[in-house]
């Protein structure tokens, strides 16, 4: 068989495999259609997009207003962050996905936050150029029940399968610790 015949073979084989299913992504759920199936879906490995919610808790005004300018001998107080996902263009807070805190460590004070191994901010203020639109995690639903109701939570995060939208193009979540300084 010549180098063109082959060429032609591989071709072949690679749209078959394309046509059966076996080379594309697995489809992204949106978080709307995770929480309408959230029962079938309870301990399976999902796909789901959705736009960034990271709130810090507890919220006070100190994080919109900066670090206090002399902090030694200060006991600042604990601020841990907490990221979920949401529809995209969406402002639904009752139906939010969250990021298990075992996948998504955030912790600091007044001052400032880290974040490991993953900025989860829609902004670029982590230290990055890029504004992030949307992420797409590879994980593993869990369902729990709490007094006001149920929670959806994505854990076991797979970060190689998972990707970001930033700046209108899809691509890895750029992995390490992420600092945000409060301004």
């Amino acid at each position: 068989m010549n180098s063109r015949n082959m060429l032609l073979a591989h071709i072949l084989v690679l749209i078959a495999l394309l046509l059966a299913g076996c080379g594309g992504r697995e489809k992204c759920l949106t978080v709307s259609e995770v929480w309408q199936n959230a029962d079938s879906l309870e301990g399976k490995r999902i796909c789901v997009r959705g736009q960034a919610d990271f709130r810090l808790l507890p919220h006070h005004p100190m994080q919109v207003g900066g670090c206090i300018p002399k902090t030694e001998g200060v006991v600042l107080p604990r601020i841990v962050g907490e990221l979920a996902l949401l529809d995209q263009d969406s402002q639904d807070s009752e139906h939010r996905l969250l990021i298990s805190e075992s996948d998504l460590q955030c912790e600091g004070n007044v001052c400032r936050v880290v974040c490991r191994p993953f900025a989860p901010s829609a902004h670029a203020a982590w230290g990055g150029t890029e504004t992030v639109q949307a992420f797409e995690f590879v994980g593993t639903l869990r369902v729990y029940a709490q007094e006001s109701g149920v929670a959806l939570v994505l854990d076991d995060i797979d970060l190689r399968a998972s990707r970001r939208l930033a700046d209108g193009e899809w691509g890895p979540i750029p992995t390490g610790d992420f600092t945000y300084n409060f301004p």
